[in-house]
């Protein structure tokens, strides 16, 4: 139950964390939200590593990588 919670506050915390330096950007800094949003490199960055890290999540040695992260990370909390 302990990892469960922990796997789900770590991405919720940088979701509002995230969020909130979007909204604040795009009040004191709407150019370069409007630059950062206008951007190919900035797109083709975002498209990239998203593609990226769904072909490493589909990979074997990338299955083989995740498991022992989560192996790792959830070691504490078995009994």
């Amino acid at each position: 139950m302990k990892a469960l919670f922990a796997y789900l506050v770590t991405p919720a915390i940088w979701t509002v964390l995230l969020v909130v330096v979007v909204v604040l950007g795009g009040i004191f800094w709407p150019r370069a939200i409007g630059y950062l949003y206008n951007s190919a490199g900035f797109f083709f960055g975002q498209w990239f590593g998203v593609i990226g890290a769904i072909i490493r999540s589909v990979t074997k040695s990338g299955r083989q990588d995740l498991r022992e992260d989560f192996l790792s990370f959830t070691a504490t909390y078995q009994r």
